[in-house]
């Protein structure tokens, strides 16, 4: 399912509290509703460059100042207004930090923080190849304007990742943002405390702090890093060990999409010869090439904190240069026997 997030009520720029919408069974949107939250800042910004943002002849450019004009936060229902403002172009920017998960959360002391999915018409979305595109139609929107970058809780417009460019000539209505805790939109290797919004480590740490079952869903919004005669790929090396995965069902799934929801198969192929062998004719499997990467890290699936990861599973993933021969590179252990463990479709030891 995704959430409008803001939407539905054309007086003085008022938008009515969130509600979910249908249903996606891959997610392409969002995989959580997002509830009404107290305290969640809505930035409005004012264009002040001739009434819109024209930085070296490059219109409504993101990355460049503009003023804030004034910052409210949502009521307890979700609605935010920002009344008396002239009339003119405004960006309106959501505060990623600031949604929380309707699920609940676990006793994981880990951080959660969501991406982006969806935007409003106005939207500036990453194109996937380092720059970004806009304003857009109201859709898809995965990793904000820039799929590198986080979003920050600062007032400047340059830094503030999830945007939109309103027309106010009057009372409008902004539409829909959404944002899911289980998209992974890049390959940065920071993990931890460090880990940055879209990233491997950020999923992990938001499956293990989001109550329920949590599946990845690797849309990336970057170039591919890794390549070879079969194609390109994304390669994540971790700068240290990826976070533990902790909760139950957490899925760890390296199968690429495209922000249409569409396949993105970009490392063609399978590895492995297949046929038959032996008097028996034993089959020998074939795996398709993983379109992701993990280096330098285990991913490890252990007990914490009353927390039991049964029936956590990986799918389609290289990973390999672990460092340490006496390592395992997918490590399973608890402090009881955990059940429901899987891993599929996957090469270990070796690259895509």
């Amino acid at each position: 399912v995704y959430v409008r997030y803001c939407y539905n009520d054309a007086c003085s720029m008022a938008f009515s509290s969130p509600v979910a919408l249908g249903g996606d069974d891959e997610g392409q949107y969002l995989d959580m509703v997002i509830p009404p939250a107290t305290g969640t800042p809505v930035i409005g910004y004012y264009d002040t460059t001739e009434a819109r943002l024209v930085i070296a002849a490059v219109a409504n450019d993101p990355k460049a100042s503009s003023d804030q004009l004034m910052a409210v936060a949502t009521d307890g229902t979700g609605t935010f207004t920002f009344a008396g403002v002239p009339a003119g172009e405004y960006w309106v920017s959501p505060r990623s930090s600031t949604v929380v998960p309707a699920a609940g959360t676990t006793t994981s002391p880990d951080a959660y923080h969501a991406e982006q999915t969806y935007g409003p018409a106005g939207s500036f979305c990453e194109d996937g190849a380092g720059a970004w595109a806009g304003p857009l139609a109201a859709g898809a929107c995965y990793a904000g304007v820039a799929g590198s970058e986080e979003d920050s809780t600062t007032q400047a417009i340059a830094y503030r990742e999830h945007l939109a460019l309103i027309a106010a000539p009057g009372n409008v209505t902004v539409g829909d943002f959404g944002f899911s805790f289980n998209v992974v939109t890049n390959r940065e290797s920071s993990v931890g405390a460090f880990a940055d919004q879209g990233s491997l480590d950020q999923f992990i740490q938001n499956a293990n702090v989001v109550d329920g079952p949590n599946t990845m869903r690797f849309v990336p919004r970057v170039a591919p890093n890794g390549s070879g005669p079969s194609g390109d790929w994304w390669r994540v090396t971790a700068a240290s060990a990826l976070s533990d995965i902790n909760d139950s069902a957490t899925v760890i799934d390296g199968h690429a999409y495209n922000p249409d929801g569409t396949d993105r198969d970009t490392n063609t192929g399978a590895l492995g010869t297949g046929g038959f062998v032996g008097v028996d004719d034993v089959g020998l499997s074939t795996v398709d090439r993983p379109e992701l990467e993990i280096r330098g890290s285990q991913l490890a699936i252990v007990d914490s904190g009353g927390l039991f990861p049964n029936g956590s599973q990986v799918h389609r993933i290289s990973i390999t240069e672990l460092g340490d021969i006496n390592e395992d590179l997918i490590y399973v252990d608890g402090s009881v026997p955990l059940t429901g463990i899987q891993v599929t479709s996957s090469i270990i030891g070796s690259g895509p």
